[in-house]
């Protein structure tokens, strides 16, 4: 059965023997990050796991602030980009992606972190893709950063055989068909809308867009924050 659905990762908090209100980030506690309501913010992805605009945005932008306001935060992340893909008359799939076949083996790593953080939160799937990031996708290094962010091992392993290229199909339909055209990655949607204006802010500064989407009832680091 061919999954076209998006998976949606609704983000808990990283947990911590401090105030549920507060957040540790990078050793760091950040008191009152969730401490005003607010509707949360829908974050839409499209990216590669081999692009380098890709990672200087996942590791610069996207890590940070899902730290910061990880209950505040929907985030639907596509990795696919610039793949293509083509369906065999036996019904197996061929993929073809921009920096070669590491760059598809990749974006499928990263499909199956995403699957499994469906229950898991996202707080703890951009730490583990993150951390993938810095590595070359190895086994060993997947099960270190699946490990260090209390991701199964063992459930990944079972998505790579059965679910990946399903997932990735779905994904590359999803890239292909969304309006307006992903002409490039990484690129941002936010609540569902495009804002070219909100994504050009978004690559450079996403905390400064995800302030500003928040509205009046902005949680209390964004008062402290230098807003677009």
């Amino acid at each position: 059965m061919k999954i076209y659905g998006f998976v949606l990762i609704f983000v808990s908090i990283l947990t911590s023997k401090i105030n549920s209100q507060d957040v540790n980030y990078n050793g760091m506690v950040i008191p009152g990050a969730v401490s005003q309501p607010t509707n949360p913010i829908k974050i839409t992805l499209f990216y590669e796991s081999y692009c380098p605009f890709s990672i200087k945005f996942m590791l610069q932008q996207l890590y940070p602030v899902t730290m910061k306001y990880s209950k505040l935060l929907v985030l639907d992340l596509i990795p696919f980009g610039h793949c293509k893909v083509q369906q065999r008359k036996n019904g197996m799939y061929d993929f073809k992606c921009q920096h070669g076949e590491k760059e598809c083996y990749g974006n499928r790593v990263h499909a199956c972190v995403i699957q499994q953080g469906v229950d898991k939160g996202n707080a703890k799937v951009v730490m583990a893709l993150t951390c993938l990031m810095n590595y070359n996708y190895q086994d060993m290094e997947v099960k270190r950063c699946l490990e260090k962010s209390n991701l199964s091992w063992d459930r990944h392993k079972l998505c790579m055989l059965r679910d990946a290229t399903t997932l990735e199909v779905a994904y590359g339909k999803r890239t292909h068909e969304n309006v307006p055209e992903v002409k490039y990655v990484p690129f941002v949607i936010f609540n569902d809308t495009y804002n070219h204006h909100l994504e050009e802010i978004a690559v450079n500064n996403l905390e400064a867009a995800v302030c500003e989407l928040f509205g009046p009832n902005k949680p209390d680091t964004c008062f402290n924050y230098n807003l677009i």
